[in-house]
């Protein structure tokens, strides 16, 4: 086994290509350093490769939440929608998206994504242009704590976003979108109407405020936006004041996700790019 280690700090698609450019194998394992694999987890992901059509594989990423926060609770629900996802694309043949944290990879479908964008959409996304398979295991456990502050995952979040929507030139130029129609469809499908949610929301608002003429049924659906919107910024107040609680997450979360997508969209319109990972401490 060897050690390697990069004189800089770069970004971590910079340091898995140094990885592989070093690798003698023909499987890598790309994962990140505080997580932990359930026994067994490697190798149920790594029986995928009997079969040579397969490229990429990933598996099933549970998140704990010991300190019982908001965020915690949030990033659960998510993943669990995330997960169940994943699992139905992969029975479609169509799977796009893996995650960087637990993935396997054969040497002839990897591709050094720069660090400027997305490895967990470009990497998939390059295996199915080649004509690989790609899979997901739910068998195959990871599990890593959730203990970020709102102020935290908003940052995280705002940096995948920017990330997300800044790569998609650099993902057109590997995998042109006519001659992979259909994968790109599931990836938008997957996570950029996701990632426009909120577009969707607010004209949802504004269309049901202007039929506001009396009739109870627009009143109804428009005090339940309300409410929805209120329960999010109750959840934002109580998460910021370290408190927990179970009832106000799920509002809380959806709206930061939205947030972040938003403000990731405009900083990289604007010309933002984040190559390397600051974390708010």
């Amino acid at each position: 086994m060897k050690l390697v280690t990069a004189s800089t700090q770069i970004g971590v698609n910079e340091v898995t290509a140094l990885g592989a450019h070093l690798a003698t194998g023909e499987i890598f394992l790309l994962t990140h350093a505080k997580t932990a694999f359930e026994p067994g987890a490697i190798q149920k992901l790594a029986r995928h490769f009997a079969d040579p059509r397969v490229g990429v594989a990933t598996g099933r990423i549970v998140y704990r939440n010991p300190l019982g926060t908001a965020v915690g609770s949030g990033y659960k629900g998510y993943w669990l929608i995330e997960s169940n996802v994943r699992a139905l694309e992969s029975r479609l043949g169509l799977g796009v998206v893996v995650a960087g944290s637990f993935e396997m990879v054969r040497r002839e479908a990897y591709i050094a994504v720069p660090s400027l964008y997305s490895n967990d959409m470009t990497a998939p996304l390059y295996a199915r242009s080649k004509g690989f398979l790609c899979r997901y295991e739910p068998g195959a456990v990871q599990y890593t704590d959730q203990k970020k502050r709102s102020d935290q995952e908003f940052s995280r979040r705002l940096r995948m976003a920017v990330r997300a929507w800044s790569s998609i030139p650099y993902m057109l130029r590997v995998v042109p979108f006519g001659k992979n129609v259909a994968d790109w469809l599931v990836l938008i499908s997957h996570k950029y109407l996701r990632w426009s949610s909120w577009l969707f929301m607010l004209l949802a608002l504004a269309a049901n405020a202007m039929l506001l003429d009396g009739s109870r049924l627009y009143l109804a659906t428009f005090a339940l936006q309300l409410v929805f919107y209120v329960a999010a910024l109750l959840g934002w107040m109580v998460s910021a004041l370290g408190c927990r609680q179970k009832l106000l997450w799920a509002p809380f979360y959806f709206c930061l996700l939205q947030a972040a997508a938003l403000a990731g969209l405009v900083g990289a319109l604007g010309g933002r790019r984040i190559g390397v990972w600051k974390p708010v401490t």
